[in-house]
């Protein structure tokens, strides 16, 4: 299995700081628009990604990191997650595709990141209807509980509403309107 992010290379920590030194990679931010080139690309990403044991270390639960917008207990596991799928997240170069940015890394049930996947490309102008078509080549989406999936919808929702009350940032006001759009195609 190849890797999901570029090679690390070097791994420096001193006064306090620790520096990481990644690859340099040709690559481009991927393109989730519908009839896109990159989504075979993003596709293996995925399937890549969903076979990966989580590492043996403290991880932060899903659920509890989104507690505090509501009862997030159906979205527990024991998967690695990424959780942050933006556009400048997932690197495209010739071959293939990688994420970077693992800040928001956890575990949790493998489906989670197949429902942020759902956001980005409503977002990028699929149908909701066809975004979860697509999702469903993967088997963490057809094994994820259907009130689960609304559970995420719905605090998903809720996310993005707090975010542009805070700050009405045009992308954070973009994210709102699509996952309203989608709590609406569930029938929320």
């Amino acid at each position: 299995m190849s890797a999901l992010a570029p090679r690390l290379l070097f791994d420096v920590e001193a006064r306090g700081w620790r520096l990481l030194g990644f690859e340099v990679l040709d690559a481009r931010p991927i393109d989730y628009a519908p009839g896109s080139p990159d989504l075979p690309k993003l596709m293996d990403l995925i399937h890549r990604l969903q076979q990966v044991p989580r590492p043996d270390v403290t991880t932060l639960p899903f659920e509890r990191r989104w507690s505090q917008l509501g009862d997030a207990s159906v979205m527990a596991g024991d998967s690695l997650l990424h959780t942050d799928f933006n556009e400048s997240n997932v690197l495209i170069t010739d071959e293939r595709a990688y994420l970077v940015d693992w800040a928001w890394s956890c575990k949790g049930a493998a489906w989670v990141d197949l429902a942020f996947l759902v956001v980005r490309l409503v977002a990028a102008g699929h149908t909701p209807a066809k975004a979860e078509q697509w999702v469903t080549q993967f088997p963490a989406w057809a094994t994820a509980p259907p009130e689960g999936i609304d559970t995420f919808a719905a605090l998903n929702h809720r996310l993005w509403e707090r975010a542009i009350q805070r700050n009405a940032r045009p992308f954070w006001v973009e994210l709102a309107a699509t996952a309203k759009t989608w709590t609406a195609y569930r029938g929320l």
